[in-house]
């Protein structure tokens, strides 16, 4: 007989006092933030990893614009929440009453809430025939394992139009440790036991869709790569496209490309979904929406090449022209008619950053029209859901790039040249006023969330630093990008910048020389051990001699007296700790502590 899957203890009794807090009268951020900061960091990590709406990412592959939509699975997942706020009416079964309330509590805070049934483990849904316009099972074909009574066939008794199931490969050569980023490989006798005695039903490729079909269905599969519970790629296993980008360090690995070359990529994928639909496949949302894009800018309709779940919770698309070869933007100068990119929200948050991201592309057009940056195509409502779209970039993502340090001297002159023209005050005065502006609520919303004393300290004695630095001083003010990493330029081979993109957290007007060294931080992880240590560098002035050349070159152009320089390394994960609070949904557990050493 099938059990319900339990909650672990520990996660029971936060989210139990998270319940009461509530009631109470406490706002669903605040609880959340609360209920993480009494888990391990393992536990909350994994939780967070669980409440992410980029695990519906792979909405807008479905037929469906919207519907009635079941989800069956852990109530506290992020899918329900992308699911609803890109146009389903969901609603959510689980066999834990606990999960359940505190989805409904989520569901409150959002402007989709959907609904919630507790299940037993029985074999028949509670549910007539053809109830749903859509069902969607997570992390798992049906088994009793899994705490779930029903088979396959009762999935699709109640589907009158899509089905969409994810499961775990029983040949699968890693899976996710449910931390984030982090993937457990098998050594060779715990993968033959998993393949030989699957613990939980887990199926390959092929048994999986055998379980699915049905009579009068058309089924296509994908591979969620790396893992269902982490994915970053949707990747087309029975089709060419979508397909799975694979970058310069990525074909370094021999391995893994002599394999894909030879098909085993749909038999060894840790993970894989499968869609159903009714009759014959219909249309998909993606492709009305490409059509749409096309008709819009008078160009040929593209093709999808890459379909990406962000740590945003985006859903981003790249295309291509029909009959282009891969790889073969990275080699132009310039990208032609149906290179595009697609960003699709998954929660009202994410869909705030990237309108102010379409706002500040159109600003910069007209305001800095030398700096280069991706053209914006289109932002509206389309197919029912917002989307912000724009021209796909020629060249390679920076993280594509091998760590040479004359890799990094081009793209960091390049940054402190085209980022000194932004100037938008050129002889502000930093006064107790604008101090109290511009400055203290970064320090006082990063104190207030850190969640350890002894780092509340450290960004007090921080905040009291610039205070004592900066007031009194005059300096340049700019347009700050506020998150500028190497993830958010595209370069050339040899590290030239071809663009920067993602100026969603973007401010019109701020500090100078803090975007220069928040991605001098990012760039020296490559450099150092552990972030903590990248930005320990930064701080005490321990630069590479292709850094200090271009904060020099940045600092000479602005004018930067060396005082201002210097308080703004001191403090400076205190401004990033600002920034990023300002534009998380909720803050993560003691995340500043860990990040910057700060105790």
């Amino acid at each position: 007989m099938p059990v319900p899957r339990p909650t672990s203890p520990d996660l029971a009794a936060a989210i139990t006092q998270a319940l009461q807090r509530a009631r109470n009268g406490e706002g669903f951020k605040d609880v959340l933030e609360k209920l993480l900061l009494e888990l391990t960091h393992e536990s909350a990590d994994a939780f967070a990893l669980l409440l992410d709406a980029g695990r519906g990412a792979f909405a807008p592959l479905l037929e469906a614009n919207g519907g009635r939509a079941l989800f069956i699975g852990d109530a506290c997942s992020g899918t329900p929440v992308a699911l609803g706020h890109l146009g389903f009416n969901v609603l959510r079964v689980d066999t834990c009453a606990l999960r359940l309330a505190f989805a409904d509590l989520r569901d409150a805070s959002l402007d989709h809430p959907g609904q919630s049934l507790l299940t037993g483990t029985d074999s028949r849904l509670p549910f007539v025939d053809d109830s749903f316009d859509l069902v969607v099972q997570e992390e798992g074909l049906p088994h009793p394992a899994l705490g779930w009574g029903h088979g396959m066939e009762e999935l699709w008794r109640v589907c009158r139009g899509e089905l969409w199931v994810s499961a775990n490969n029983r040949l699968a050569y890693k899976r996710s440790t449910g931390m984030r980023g982090q993937h457990a490989k098998a050594g060779a006798l715990a993968w033959m036991n998993a393949a030989l005695f699957p613990r939980s039903g887990e199926r390959t490729w092929a048994g999986t869709r055998s379980a699915l079909r049905a009579d009068g269905v058309a089924l296509r599969s994908y591979a969620l790569y790396p893992h269902s519970r982490d994915f970053s790629h949707v990747v087309a296993l029975d089709a060419e496209l979508p397909r799975l980008t694979i970058g310069p360090m990525e074909r370094k690995n021999r391995l893994k490309i002599l394999a894909a070359g030879a098909g085993l990529f749909p038999w060894l994928t840790p993970s894989f979904a499968i869609h159903g639909s009714r009759e014959k496949a219909g249309t998909q949302r993606l492709d009305r929406i490409l059509a749409a894009v096309a008709e819009r800018l008078d160009e040929p309709t593209p093709q999808v090449e890459h379909v990406v779940s962000t740590r945003s919770n985006n859903c981003l698309v790249q295309t291509r022209p029909h009959g282009a070869q891969p790889h073969a933007l990275s080699d132009l100068e310039s990208a032609p008619p149906g290179y595009w990119v697609l960003h699709i929200p998954t929660n009202p948050s994410t869909e705030r950053m990237l309108r102010n991201d379409a706002d500040f592309l159109r600003h910069l057009q007209t305001e800095h029209p030398k700096l280069p940056i991706p053209e914006p195509l289109v932002a509206d409502r389309i197919e029912g859901l917002f989307l912000h779209c724009e021209r796909r970039l020629s060249g390679l993502a920076a993280p594509q790039l091998a760590s040479e340090d004359s890799v990094e001297k081009n793209l960091l002159m390049d940054v402190a040249l085209d980022f000194s023209q932004l100037v938008v005050e050129p002889e502000a005065l930093m006064d107790e006023a604008r101090f109290a502006e511009l400055v203290s609520p970064r320090f006082q919303l990063a104190r207030s969330l850190c969640g350890h004393e002894g780092t509340a300290d450290a960004l007090q004695a921080m905040h009291e630093d610039a205070r004592s630095s900066l007031v009194g001083q005059r300096m340049p003010l700019v347009l700050y990008h506020a998150d500028l990493r190497p993830k958010h330029l595209q370069v050339r081979s040899n590290g030239k910048v071809v663009a920067y993109f993602d100026w969603g957290a973007s401010e019109r007007c701020f500090l100078p020389y803090l975007d220069l060294l928040h991605l001098i931080v990012h760039l020296s992880k490559g450099h150092s051990t552990n972030a903590s240590e990248a930005c320990a560098r930064v701080r005490a002035g321990h630069w590479l001699p292709h850094e200090r050349a271009a904060l020099d070159l940045y600092s000479e152009r602005l004018g930067l007296k060396c005082e201002v320089r210097a308080c703004l390394e001191r403090t400076l994960p205190g401004f990033m700790a600002g920034m990023s609070e300002r534009n998380w949904d909720y803050s993560r557990p003691q995340w500043v502590r860990r990040q910057f050493g700060l105790a």
